[in-house]
């Protein structure tokens, strides 16, 4: 009976380890990680300040230095590969772009990709006194390629005489806009070889962050901006703005505390703040600040929908110290919500974390990543870091690429890292970029969202926006041989258009939003059983 018996045990105790290394297999994990050197020279200052995405799985690692300390002349950006299976960086020819006579280490230098795969690159460049104290600026734009090589460079005046790019976004017709602030916020639109075609402002908006645009084709920045509520002086929220620059109006984050910010997580536009989501509404990260003794600063997350209304919004789960970051919120494949937060004044010896929530602001599950790669910068472990996120991309195997800066006392040091959460859902790209506006067009550009769930089995839906002023409008779903199989009126201005295709064959299928007898806009579906 005792031989039967502990045999039992054994087995027992062998299933028992046996899940134990399973699921610690399964665990979240740093695949590789790297603090970089700075560039191949002797550079006063250098900072990463972004990790930028050009197609999938390549990436582009942006930074800035000076060969001299006291000679801002000498001012350069800097773009790097990266190479994801070692977390490393690797030379571009010709990627060393001077940016003279700049403030090293209080200008913002944006940075954005374009649908060519280019990197548009902005610093603010002083040009001279307007009165004592308050100096001149104009807007040095760069236009650089894949392989680093500039294709075209160009100084701008913007509208106000000091006037920092805090955000660029890429027009529908090939040009760009450049968003920024300094007392006032202002925006310009220049084409697609960086010349500016006009300029607007905006009172009250204290500083600009991620751009997006709405299905209805609006422009969106993430901004705070000052108010006058009791007990408070700033708020943040969207700004909607038309393709023409007309303010469409603030939709605010209404969150307890005393003030309320948009976190400056990294200079280019690799770090979100502002994400798209796949039903047309938005994911929208800050920070409340308050005036409760040793409760500084209270991340919130935000979900705005598809009329840029509020949905809810939380309060981060404290935990530690107290200034604890969200950065770059992304939706997954099943609905859920993933955000990354990280401890900005918590010492290079702390962890950072994937906070997963449901689609309803409920928090799911916390993942936490321990870098051993971090303690040992300066050879000193303990010391404070203040942290910046400069970008994390995800990659086509759904995995993450992380890049931070560490400011310390004496440099700035930058951490790569390649994350892993296996069993993690894909990440959901739902940007939406609007079709360029045809002579005589209306206002606002015809909009066809993307297929959800793609692929479709039963039913398949679309969220749409029509322009001002259109007639009736069909959505219009046809084979591969050009045969309509449906044909749906659509009776609303903007909407979700939903198709049944369970009697549909499995199948490519095209559908495309008609009106006036004109295609606005198409999009791709799969039909499968």
């Amino acid at each position: 009976m005792g031989t039967l018996l502990e045999r039992a045990v054994l087995r027992t105790l062998r299933v028992c380890i046996a899940l134990c290394l399973a699921i610690s297999a399964q665990a979240q994990v740093i695949l590789c990680e790297r603090v970089l050197p700075g560039p191949p020279t002797n550079a006063y200052y250098y900072r990463a300040e972004g990790l930028l995405k050009i197609r999938p799985d390549t990436l582009r690692l942006l930074g800035s230095f000076s060969s001299t300390a006291s000679n801002t002349s000498a001012f350069k950006q800097h773009m790097t590969r990266v190479g994801l299976s070692n977390c490393d960086t690797l030379s571009l020819a010709g990627a060393s772009v001077p940016t003279p006579n700049i403030d090293i280490q209080l200008e913002q230098r944006p940075a954005c990709v374009t649908r060519r795969s280019e990197v548009l690159m902005a610093s603010t460049q002083r040009t001279g006194a307007i009165r004592p104290g308050m100096d001149s600026v104009r807007l040095r734009l760069t236009l650089v390629g894949r392989n680093g090589r500039v294709r075209w460079s160009r100084l701008v005046a913007p509208c106000l005489a000091q006037h920092n790019a805090e955000v660029l976004l890429e027009a529908p017709d090939g040009g760009f806009y450049a968003a920024g602030s300094n007392g006032l916020g202002s925006l310009l639109r220049l084409d697609s070889l960086g010349r500016l075609l006009w300029c607007r402002t905006y009172r009250g908006v204290y500083s600009f962050r991620s751009p997006a645009y709405s299905r209805r084709g609006t422009l969106l920045f993430s901004v705070s901006y000052t108010t006058f509520r009791a007990g408070s002086y700033y708020a943040a929220g969207l700004l909607e703005v038309s393709q023409r620059g007309d303010s469409l109006g603030l939709h605010p984050v209404r969150m307890a505390g005393s003030n309320n910010f948009i976190n400056r997580e990294g200079f280019a536009c690799a770090v979100e703040s502002l994400r798209p989501l796949r039903d047309g509404g938005f994911l929208f990260i800050g920070s409340a600040d308050t005036i409760t003794p040793g409760r500084i600063s209270a991340p919130f997350l935000a979900r705005y929908n598809s009329n840029l209304q509020v949905s809810w919004a939380i309060s981060l789960p404290r935990q530690g110290r107290n200034y604890l970051h969200m950065a770059q919120p992304f939706e997954l494949a099943d609905g859920t919500l993933l955000v990354f937060v990280h401890d900005a004044d918590g010492g290079r010896g702390q962890p950072f974390w994937f906070y997963r929530f449901s689609a309803t602001g409920t928090l799911l599950q916390r993942y936490a990543f321990a870098s051993s790669a971090l303690p040992l910068l300066n050879g000193t472990s303990g010391t404070n870091y203040w942290s910046e996120v400069q970008g994390i991309q995800p990659l086509r195997d759904s995995t993450f690429m992380l890049a931070i800066t560490y400011d310390g006392p004496t440099q700035s040091n930058t951490y790569l890292a390649h994350l892993r959460v296996p069993g993690l859902p894909r990440v959901l790209d739902s940007s939406f970029f609007p079709l360029a506006a045809r002579p005589g067009a209306g206002l606002l550009p015809e909009a066809l969202g993307p297929p959800h769930p793609h692929p479709a089995t039963e039913t398949v839906a679309f969220a749409y926006a029509l322009p001002h002023g259109t007639g009736a409008a069909h959505l219009v779903l046809t084979d591969v041989f050009g045969r309509t199989v449906i044909d749906l009126p659509l009776e609303q201005a903007t909407g979700q258009a939903t198709l049944p295709v369970q009697a549909l064959a499995p199948g490519l299928y095209l559908a495309t939003l008609r009106t006036n007898g004109q295609s606005l806009a198409a999009r791709k579906l799969a039909v499968t059983r």
